[in-house]
């Protein structure tokens, strides 16, 4: 059996559903999951997983907490194949509509007020 390995973003912009995503994950034996903080994303963690997900919160927080140089790591890695899970904030993040998003995907925010 392969082990997909995960990292779940922890950092500033991220919300309390983070602890329902690791409950979630506990009931996998085929994924091995670990936090990630955004100096460890920009220090090459990306290298050592399969999927990186962000959870709820706040995209901008999320995004601005990366940095440049975190957010440019992340492209990266998905245009080499590795997998993006974003959670409510972390699907914001994605999209290429502020300057704070990664441009994973070609797609504006309509619901701005929430």
């Amino acid at each position: 059996m392969k082990v997909i390995k995960v990292a779940v973003f922890d950092d500033e912009g991220t919300g309390p559903s983070k602890y329902e995503l690791h409950r979630c994950l506990d009931n996998y034996d085929e994924i091995s999951y670990r936090l990630a903080s955004a100096e460890e994303i920009r220090s090459g963690l990306l290298d050592e997983i399969d999927v990186l997900i962000h959870p709820g919160g706040g995209g901008s927080k999320q995004g601005r907490c990366l940095g440049g140089s975190g957010r440019i790591k992340v492209r990266r890695f998905v245009s080499q194949g590795g997998g993006f899970l974003g959670i409510c904030a972390g699907a914001y993040l994605a999209s290429s509509d502020y300057v704070w998003s990664l441009h994973l995907i070609d797609a504006r925010v309509h619901d701005r007020a929430h």
